[in-house]
């Protein structure tokens, strides 16, 4: 049977005058192999869908940290493009340079939260942002000079990485439905968000019944999310004119520093540092890739030049590895990091277009935290999948009292001081109790006959 293509010609004798290599350079003529385009291909299309996951997840943070920090309407597309560039340049710098995984460096809820503290406390200033945001980046260098990587690296065993994966989903569950279906203050939402956000989880979940279309359904899902909330809510005026633009230097004046300011930056940076060993493990883990040396020390370094790149162009929300992009992997079927660095190429190449600045920044907000929430759902499935292959007495002993901080926070959390907010972080709580938990339980189940459950 031919499976292959047409059978060779069997071997003839060579023409007079012929040199024996001729025979051989005339059979290697004709196209390339199509392997290599192929891989080519298939980097492209993976870094368009890349792009098309991340944006519009990020635009919800984005957009949250310029309301609390005072960004007037007519400063939006300043804070758009800076953080564009921002999130290409950080996820290039993580991705080449630093814990090369394939992960996105996207917007931290740790310095959210710090810009929440700091606004609070008075300190209304967009140059206190960017103030802070350089001593957050300088701190996590120095953690990296210091070998604060190894020290937190040892605390990151499998279950522990696991847990830090339902902690992380689950303690920003309540968030993101809220914004997705466009509740505020306890009010029931708005039916354009509810419709949006409906299609939007229906339609990612719809697709993926078709494993060739499973790369394609966050995309397929902001097309119907977004056209199903314009129709509803009416459709944005959006200005497609203005061409290319160009970033400024410190869009929002001089940097201030005062301790005010630096002391929650500095807390928002330990957690980011933190998150970024913990997602970088449970990325490696969860691709089979094995972490090279030295790259966690290099992961600090390269957030730090990210978070005083990113501030100095006049980004609000600093970036950290995100947890989200074990998901997207896992959608697109691609562990690579080739379209992870095509992908940061592209936003911030588009954070030069101003028609593409605008309508990012006329997003739905409901879509893009449907988006992220969908996201998180396939996180936190990995992470249920991981601890259900535990024994039953880790799940009993360590899990479930693991993730007390994080029902706390839920339950709580909101009504709590915006400084509290931030030093009650359930992910690092959770996983603290993990960890201790686990040393002491994991030893006395040695040898034991407590089978894993089936």
């Amino acid at each position: 049977m031919q499976l292959l293509g047409p059978s060779l010609p069997a071997p003839t004798a060579l023409p007079q005058g012929q040199r024996p290599d001729a025979r051989v350079r005339v059979q290697r003529r004709g196209p390339a192999p199509p392997g290599r385009l192929g891989l080519w291909r298939r980097d492209i299309v993976a870094a368009i869908l890349w792009a098309v996951a991340v944006i519009p997840a990020a635009m919800g943070f984005w957009l949250v940290a310029g309301s609390v920090a005072g960004v007037r309407p007519d400063q939006i597309d300043t804070l758009v493009m800076a953080s564009l560039l921002a999130l290409g340049l950080a996820t290039l710098l993580q991705v080449a340079f630093g814990f090369r995984l394939p992960m996105y460096e996207g917007p931290a809820a740790a310095y959210l939260a710090s810009i929440t503290v700091i606004s609070a406390e008075g300190y209304h200033s967009l140059a206190a942002v960017t103030g802070g945001l350089l001593a957050a980046g300088a701190f996590v260098a120095l953690l990296g000079l210091v070998g604060a990587d190894r020290l937190i690296a040892r605390a990151f065993t499998p279950l522990v990485g696991n847990v830090f994966v339902m902690t992380v989903t689950l303690a920003v569950a309540p968030a993101t439905v809220e914004r997705a279906i466009g509740a505020t203050h306890g009010l029931p939402g708005k039916a354009p968000a509810w419709a949006a956000t409906i299609v939007v989880v229906g339609v990612a979940l719809f697709v993926r019944r078709w494993q060739r279309l499973i790369p394609y359904s966050l995309l397929a899902a902001l097309v119907a999310g977004t056209a199903t909330y314009f129709a509803l809510a009416g459709w944005p005026h959006v200005d497609l004119g203005g061409g290319l633009q160009r970033p400024q230097l410190f869009p929002w004046g001089a940097p201030h520093d005062n301790f005010g300011v630096i002391g929650p930056f500095l807390l928002a940076g330990a957690l980011a540092a933190f998150n970024t060993i913990a997602s970088g493990k449970v990325s490696a883990v969860a691709h089979s890739i094995p972490i090279r040396k030295g790259a966690q020390r290099n992961s600090f370094f390269m957030h730090g030049a990210a978070q005083a790149a990113g501030a100095t162009l006049g980004n609000l929300v600093g970036t950290v590895s995100r947890l989200d992009s074990v998901g997207i992997v896992r959608l697109l079927d691609h562990p690579g990091r080739a379209p992870l660095v095509l992908a940061g190429l592209l936003v911030g190449a588009l954070a030069f277009v101003h028609p593409v600045i605008s309508i990012a920044a006329a997003l739905p907000l409901s879509v893009s935290a449907a988006l992220l929430g969908t996201l998180l759902g396939f996180v936190l499935a990995h992470g249920l999948s991981g601890v259900a292959r535990e024994p039953r007495r880790i799940q009993t002993l360590v899990v479930l009292p693991s993730l007390i901080p994080t029902a706390i926070w839920i339950a709580i959390g909101t009504k709590l001081s915006p400084a509290l907010q931030l030093v009650a972080n359930p992910m690092l709580w959770g996983v603290l109790l993990a960890l201790g938990l686990e040393r002491v339980v994991r030893p006395r189940l040695d040898g034991s006959a407590d089978p894993a459950p089936s």
